[in-house]
């Protein structure tokens, strides 16, 4: 899936390459989890799914989100 770890990549295209859910990770405290993005717009990209997620663990909003490749959970 070359490609899909570029930041423009919307979930329209995600969702295209089987993917509904991304990676996120916590730059501050390092934590680690799966957010769904299935119900968002297609339109949506992954830099702006990154600007809004918050860290469950810190309340930090310097997230680092990627696609969760299928297979790998």
């Amino acid at each position: 899936m070359s490609g899909i770890d570029n930041p423009a990549i919307t979930v329209g295209e995600m969702k295209a390459h089987g993917v509904q859910k991304v990676w996120a990770v916590c730059e501050l405290c390092g934590k680690r989890w799966l957010v769904p993005v299935e119900f968002l717009p297609a339109s949506t990209s992954l830099a702006t799914i990154a600007e809004l997620i918050i860290c469950p663990n810190c309340g930090d909003r310097s997230v680092m989100a990627s696609p969760a490749s299928l297979g790998r959970v």
